[in-house]
């Protein structure tokens, strides 16, 4: 589902790993197209980044990832998952040297953010400036430093979460909170998790998210004592299980959604659009009678969404319930009178009911709204795919 982690089985290689690495990092070659270049210089950004590698208590490794410098003290911004479960982190930067993660000085669980201090963090390193602005759809980002430019392909509006980032053309070596740049070297965003089979596809969250760490006072612990009283993962939350299932869902991985939406159907604050979108999975994948019941749910939980009514008249079409689909259709009409949809499903009902006169009348207002609508037409299908624009309008 996510990253994929090697682990060695001895101790007495990790050294020359984490070289390996530092010197990859230091040295990934400039491409000599123009359009491929910052417009910050990628050593600036590079000098901010750090990798990060867990180890547990045989020091054996777990996994990697990525952090940042966020201030003159020396402190690094990370996800928190990385961390879990691990009894010795370390902290590589880009000049190679290697440093112990030795404090936590906060945590947000539903972010999956952390910031940590390290033993002898440098005496100026290079922090990053953010920006609490989200990229345009099409812009150019930097990931991770990396010298190479990188596309957000979407922004994705998420009911009670906020924003999620597609970062297409991610490098490799990139992972689990690297920081996202946009070409004046500003933060915009920062790696949360990759679906299995899409090495060089990323979901951020934006960089407003990583306030929840950075306003933080309380007394902070020892890396030690932080780790002695970690119980389950970010990936066992509902918040987890919520935005993947979306993220699988906008990649068109129905059965793979299907898995994580059905997680959280008894959370209030995500039932609402679980159900919405289980029916959509199910709707695609021919399963209507299991959309019919997913679209019931929806409707009870949005009793004022036209779009949840006129998916389960869809529905109810589908399995022959005629009369069903005839009256929650005029419903979704009540609530939103100006929709072509409706009217094209209630020229199919009457249709199949044997009431030629009333679907002919019904027909004439699909074409009328169709021609008046049609400059929004092309984004009917994007306006499908957006829980906040299916649910809440």
């Amino acid at each position: 589902m996510f990253f994929s982690w090697r682990r060695p089985e001895m101790r007495s290689s990790r050294l020359i790993f984490l070289l390996c690495v530092t010197a990859i990092l230091a040295g990934i070659p400039v491409t000599s197209s123009a359009d491929r270049h910052s417009v910050i210089p990628p050593e600036d950004l590079s000098r901010s980044v750090v990798s990060i590698f867990v180890y547990d208590w045989r020091g054996h490794f777990l996994r990697e990832g990525t952090g940042f410098f966020v201030n003159d003290a020396g402190e690094v911004v990370t996800c928190r998952h990385l961390l879990e479960e691990g009894s010795l982190a370390e902290v590589v930067t880009v000049e190679g040297e290697i440093l112990i993660i030795e404090k936590v000085f906060s945590e947000d669980t539903e972010t999956d953010l952390i910031r940590i201090g390290l033993d002898f963090p440098p005496e100026k390193p290079s922090c990053i400036r953010g920006t609490s602005s989200l990229p345009a759809q099409g812009a150019r980002v930097t990931v991770a430093g990396d010298k190479s430019l990188a596309t957000v392909s979407a922004v994705r509006m998420v009911p009670v979460y906020g924003s999620l980032m597609r970062i297409q053309g991610v490098e490799p070596l990139s992972g689990a909170g690297s920081p996202v740049f946009n070409e004046n070297g500003e933060l915009v965003g920062i790696v949360m998790f990759q679906l299995y089979g899409r090495k060089n596809v990323a979901w951020a969250m934006p960089a407003s998210k990583s306030a929840s760490v950075m306003a933080s006072k309380s007394q902070p612990v020892t890396h030690h004592e932080w780790s002695e009283t970690q119980v389950g993962s970010w990936f066992e939350t509902n918040t987890s299980s919520y935005l993947v299932g979306l993220a699988h869902y906008w990649e068109g991985e129905y059965l793979a959604a299907l898995e994580f939406l059905n997680r959280v159907t008894d959370d209030e604050r995500y039932n609402k659009v679980a159900f919405f979108l289980i029916g959509c999975c199910n709707e695609a994948l021919k399963r209507y009678q299991e959309s019919e019941s997913a679209y019931s749910m929806a409707v009870l939980f949005s009793p004022h969404s036209h779009r949840a009514h006129l998916q389960l008249a869809k529905s109810h079409f589908e399995n022959g319930n005629i009369a069903a689909s005839l009256k929650v259709c005029w419903k979704s009409i009540r609530l939103k009178s100006n929709d072509p949809e409706a009217f094209l499903l209630l020229n199919r009902v009457y249709k199949a009911m044997g009431q030629e006169q009333q679907a002919e009348v019904v027909h004439y207002i699909y074409l009328n709204l169709s021609r008046r609508m049609q400059p929004a037409r092309q984004g009917r299908q994007m306006a499908l795919n957006d829980p906040l624009e299916i649910v809440y309008k």
